[in-house]
């Protein structure tokens, strides 16, 4: 999924993704010596991907304490602290934290700092404070964020420099959590507790107190003073407050500072300023590419942080602007320190996997990081180890009391709330599940004789793979020649097939009713769990011959006399005119394909469009553009991954069929496919055959009062694409009349009648936002499957089988889930239909009702 602001996203979904629930304490009192048992059950209750936000529900019947005591607030009292301020400085302190709600982002320097005196236990010390955080949400309500400093040679519990925050800027008991499994696995945790705040005697609530930056955080830890290294982001969070609305254009890795904390301590000590460099230097030489991870970090402790943030829920603390860096003096080697990893969140991707995949700054440095095969095979040898379920186990063993004393102290304000570790076993589970694929690799055997194989592979999914022996029978035959290891897919890219050689171990002569018995070993890099994968069919081989003939026939421009060719400024211009088209017209690259009004084309005989260059099609108020087919075989208009937008309005297409010659199909009767359209007033009449009308792949659309009629199966197919619909009307449609996979997009006054199928299917990880939608006459009305969500207000759905459907189709995503206001359904024979795992809200309500299998 694409994120416009992973931060805002996040933070969004942070209630809705919580593990906290409310519920009566003495419902959850479950002893220690079941806790084994409880793993493997969870995997089995639970299958979850949504909560709403603001909701109550949680994971019924599943939900169990670590603990062998319930978590009574009485039987811990957190460590009082309390801070006297002046009203002078007070009002500096509110000042500033209005001015950061006016902007959405709080910006600090030095001089925000004000006096305070800080009295713990018998103790009165003297430090200075300023608001802390980044986004405003910090400062809402009574429990601010504070940045606390002591003064001289005083520290708090062993502390200089601390964070005190409300406990749900890191989602509660989740953030301590990670660091004491940071600690678990001998990285450089912080320390991180729950007290109580008093601001002039004026008791504020518990609070978290987060460890800041300096030399005794690492002493702490038993390391060697060196300096803290990070990509400074002052200028990202600028240019977010500039922009007024807390977003901005986003500052990504590549051109942000590196910083160092603490550096008027390290100017007086040179050896720490030589080691400062040390750490710019490196981190500089792998960001520009001429280092890699494992020359740079110590890429072992990298690897088991980056498998933490996935058991753990933590992804956050990976965006750049999080990272923080130990050079350590010993190793001359860069350490993680994991911070605000906002832990506890259930993940849907696997960072080793999600680097590749995302189309968003945030995500550039992990992009170097997993290029590294080093650092990838330990990341996955990681995971594999912290995915076992007794992982947890001995984990939380090491914790428990611990646990319950910070529960107790979080029970004392929050007393509704309690502790599950549900999220982080389904996280095992999800992590095993990546680690074991059903089918890593598809492959065919291309050729063999008696000495070799040889086979044609391409990866599945996004975890690179190690190819071992084919074997009949389980009797091992041919082994390869090198090494294989192929690299992860990237989502919604093709199928990259390479070829690669066996060797026989004895020469034998392999018969065809042998060669579809034969099974590769092929197993995740770093694991040892092995899969036996069959051998597909040889495909069809023809395709390179279309590619070949398509560009052949990109060169006959010439010989269509209604085509205008302009070489000077690169447009081809449609004459005005009725015009019969008998033969495939190809637009090559670098034009820009006009037409206007008085054009029409009757493609028949097969014959097809295809432009590699952007279109401008205008026809005239009373005079459409027209694409049709008098015979019936016409196949239709495809836009293939072209340079610039195109725009469409007022145009016609009628009695079209998607492109069928044998080495080439497509399932759209008009296709953009990596090519940003926008179409006004576009009807779509009568198609023949193919599985969409209209089909647009990962692309940018703008689409507005767009007519569709008499769709042989979908009407609109939008995958992997973003963007906007309005006043869109869809009357019979076959199948879907909108089918959405990975996409998103917003949606405004539909009207879908008659659907085949569904009337708005939004799937495998989707986020649909609608509203005015009116769907009468279909089999269903909405339906979110497959990780997905759609969010709606003012519906009707009237006359439909089934009214609103949230479900899991395909095991490799989760549930789904609706959130809609303002709905009428009249004549619906069901109206909710949701699969366990999956939820519908209406009018921030919950559904109760579930329905197993749908």
């Amino acid at each position: 999924m694409i994120l416009k602001d992973p931060d805002t996203h996040l933070s969004a979904s942070k209630k809705g993704r919580t593990f906290l629930k409310q519920s009566k304490p003495y419902f959850f009192i479950i002893a220690l010596f079941v806790y084994s048992l409880l793993l493997l059950a969870v995997g089995i209750l639970i299958h979850m991907s949504y909560m709403p936000e603001g909701s109550n529900l949680l994971y019924k019947g599943a939900h169990f304490e670590i603990t062998d005591h319930k978590y009574d607030a009485s039987l811990s009292t957190p460590p009082v602290i309390s801070l006297g301020i002046s009203q002078t400085d007070y009002k500096e302190l509110l000042d500033k934290r209005n001015q950061a709600l006016t902007t959405g982002v709080l910006l600090t320097s030095k001089n925000d700092y004000v006096p305070v005196k800080l009295k713990y236990q018998d103790k009165t010390l003297k430090a200075k404070i300023r608001l802390k955080g980044d986004w405003s949400e910090h400062l809402k309500g009574r429990k601010w964020s504070f940045r606390v400093s002591m003064k001289g040679d005083d520290t708090l519990l062993g502390i200089k420099e601390f964070a005190l925050q409300h406990p749900k800027t890191r989602n509660y008991i989740y953030e301590w959590l990670l660091h004491k499994a940071l600690a678990y696995e001998g990285q450089i945790a912080l320390r991180y507790r729950f007290v109580e705040l008093l601001m002039n005697k004026k008791s504020l609530g518990i609070y978290a107190l987060e460890e800041h930056f300096d030399k005794r955080l690492i002493e702490h830890n038993h390391f060697r003073e060196g300096p803290i290294i990070k990509f400074d982001e002052d200028l990202m969070w600028a240019q977010r407050a500039k922009s007024g609305d807390g977003q901005g254009k986003q500052t990504d890795f590549y051109s942000s500072r590196i910083d160092v904390f603490q550096s008027k301590s390290l100017e007086a000590k040179p050896h720490l300023m030589v080691l400062y460099q040390v750490g710019y230097h490196l981190l500089e030489k792998f960001r520009s590419g001429q280092l890699k991870a494992s020359e740079v970090f110590d890429i072992r402790k990298m690897a088991k942080m980056y498998a933490l943030g996935d058991v753990f829920g933590a992804q956050h603390m990976f965006y750049f602007h999080n990272l923080r860096f130990y050079v350590n003096p010993i190793t001359s080697k860069l350490e993680p320190i994991g911070f605000d990893g906002d832990a506890g969140s259930r993940i849907s991707f696997l960072m080793g996997v999600r680097a590749f995949n995302m189309e968003n700054a945030y995500y550039d440095f992990d992009k170097l990081l997993f290029n590294d095969d080093e650092f990838m095979a330990l990341y996955l040898q990681e995971l594999k180890s912290m995915s076992d379920p007794s992982y947890l186990v001995g984990f939380f063993n090491t914790i428990k009391k611990e646990l319950g004393e910070q529960v107790n102290i979080l029970n004392k304000e929050f007393s509704d709330l309690e502790f599950s570790n549900v999220n982080l076993v389904l996280n095992q589970q999800f992590i095993r599940n990546a680690l074991i694929p059903v089918k890593g690799v598809h492959a065919y055997v291309s050729k063999n004789n008696k000495n070799e194989v040889e086979l044609r592979i391409a990866n599945t999914q996004g975890l690179p793979v190690s190819i071992h022996d084919i074997s009949l029978n389980d009797v091992l035959l041919f082994s390869p020649t090198r090494p294989i290891v192929i690299p992860g897919k990237i989502l919604s890219q093709p199928l990259d097939y390479q070829t690669y050689h066996f060797t026989a171990k004895k020469p034998l002569d392999l018969k065809k009713e042998h060669i579809k018995n034969l099974k590769l070993q092929v197993s995740v890099v770093g694991t040892s769990f092995p899969s036996k994968v069959e051998l597909d069919a040889s495909p069809n081989d023809g395709f390179p011959l279309m590619k070949k003939d398509l560009l052949k026939k990109a060169s006959e421009l010439k010989t269509f006399n209604f085509l205008k060719v302009d070489e000077k400024h690169k447009i081809i211009h449609i004459k005005a005119g009725e015009w019969e088209v008998k033969k495939d017209v190809v637009i090559p690259k670098g034009y820009l394909f006009m037409a206007s009004a008085g054009v029409t084309l009757d493609l028949v005989s097969g014959a097809k469009i295809i432009s590699y260059s952007p279109l401008l099609w205008k026809g005239g108020e009373d005079d459409s553009i027209v694409v049709t087919s008098s015979d019936a075989t016409g196949e239709g208009l495809s836009v293939i991954d072209v340079s610039g937008e195109s725009t469409l309005e007022r145009v016609i297409f009628e009695h079209l069929s998607a492109p069928d010659d044998n080495f080439w199909k497509l399932t759209g009767a008009v296709t953009f496919y990596q090519a940003d359209v926008t179409m006004r007033d576009v009807t779509f009449h009568n198609n023949v055959k193919g599985d969409d009308y209209l089909n647009v792949i990962r692309s940018k659309i703008n689409f507005s009062h767009l007519h569709f009629a008499r769709s042989k199966a979908d009407a609109i197919d939008i995958d992997f694409s973003t963007g906007e619909m309005k006043n869109i009307t869809i009357i019979q449609s076959g199948n879907d009349a909108i089918d959405f996979s990975s996409s998103h997009v917003v949606l405004h006054d539909i009207r879908i009648q008659k659907a085949g199928d569904k009337g708005i299917s939004v799937g495998e990880v989707s986020e649909i936002v609608g509203e005015d939608i009116y769907i009468s006459e279909s089999a269903y009305g909405i339906v979110s499957k497959d990780s997905s969500l759609f969010k709606g207000s003012r519906i009707e759905l009237i006359n439909c089988k089934t009214g609103l459907s949230a479900y899991q189709k395909k095991s490799e995503f989760s549930g789904a889930y609706i959130n809609v206001s303002d709905v009428l359904h009249n004549g619906v024979s069901h109206v909710y239909d949701i699969q366990e795992g999956s939820y519908i809200t209406v009018d921030g309500k919950g559904i109760e009702e579930v329905k197993k299998q749908l």
